[in-house]
């Protein structure tokens, strides 16, 4: 009676914990699926948001000189007002804090260079321009003091810098690079609006923080050196996701992918297993 009264009790408990995994997987899976779904949405809608904008804008420029120059412009005009508002107000709640995509950019302005370069970097791709953004060498050496935008023109990365408005020419009328601006310094600036912060002079220039998150960045980068070479240190990680919600819709698709196909391998050899122990038994 007590072995029966035992078997009973193993059996019920198994099917216990067969009820709340199958329940868990749905839900994770539900809300995972739900959650990917919205996101991809909210990313649908801000590409469209900024496509309408690239639209407007650029419809009268011919060449992609013309484009950048008008999309930094448009830049600068759209970001100036809103960023006099919301200057130094808080950010409110997870969204603001840590979905910051490039509608909520483009809202508030709050990240001021930062915010003017991830809205011309969004523009300019949008345009079918790539860019990049950096990150200046202060005078003190730290990193940080400026960001602003490179557009690559013609085969070739230019500065342009939203938030003054500013892009630069060389002597032939081109515009500059980083490299034109770090060589002849003393004679660009003289192309800097008024209001400029002289400490940002192009000393030097990173384009991804391959030490914001220790360990894992320094180590991503090790790996992407295997692929690229020393192009690794040209690599800006931050342009790759301005649209955040389309990262985080297909990060999540990734991750439903891999649960399912790991699920019905489980399911598979569970029953692969079960279908074995029948065959020994009969």
């Amino acid at each position: 009676m007590k072995h029966k009264a035992t078997k009973v009790n193993a059996v019920i408990k198994r099917l216990g914990k067969l009820i709340f995994g199958v329940h868990a997987f749905n839900f994770l899976l539900g809300a995972s699926l739900t959650a990917a779904v919205l996101f991809t949405l909210m990313a649908n809608f801000e590409d469209g948001l900024y496509d309408q904008i690239v639209a407007r804008v650029t419809e009268d420029s011919t060449t992609e000189t013309e484009k950048a120059i008008v999309l930094m412009n448009t830049t600068h005009e759209l970001l100036k007002p809103r960023l006099a508002i919301f200057s130094n107000q808080k950010y409110l709640g997870i969204r603001d804090t840590f979905l910051r995509s490039s509608d909520i950019q483009l809202l508030d302005a709050k990240g001021a260079c930062g915010t003017h370069s991830h809205v011309l970097a969004r523009l300019l791709q949008r345009a079918g321009i790539p860019s990049r953004i950096g990150q200046m060498q202060g005078s003190d050496g730290g990193w940080g003091c400026h960001i602003y935008v490179e557009a690559q023109i013609n085969g070739e990365f230019v500065v342009m810098d939203p938030s003054f408005n500013t892009a630069f020419r060389t002597e032939d009328g081109n515009l500059a690079s980083f490299a034109d601006l770090k060589n002849d310094w003393e004679t660009l600036n003289s192309q800097l609006p008024g209001s400029y912060d002289r400490n940002s002079s192009y000393r030097d220039v990173r384009y991804t923080n391959w030490n914001k998150v220790p360990i894992v960045m320094p180590a991503v980068r090790e790996i992407l050196r295997l692929f690229i070479g020393d192009e690794v240190s040209e690599l800006s990680l931050r342009s790759m996701v301005l649209n955040k919600y389309r990262f985080f819709a297909n990060t999540l698709f990734v991750f439903l992918t891999i649960l399912v196909s790991v699920s019905l391998l489980v399911l598979r050899r569970r029953l692969r297993s079960r279908s074995t122990s029948e065959q020994v038994a009969a």
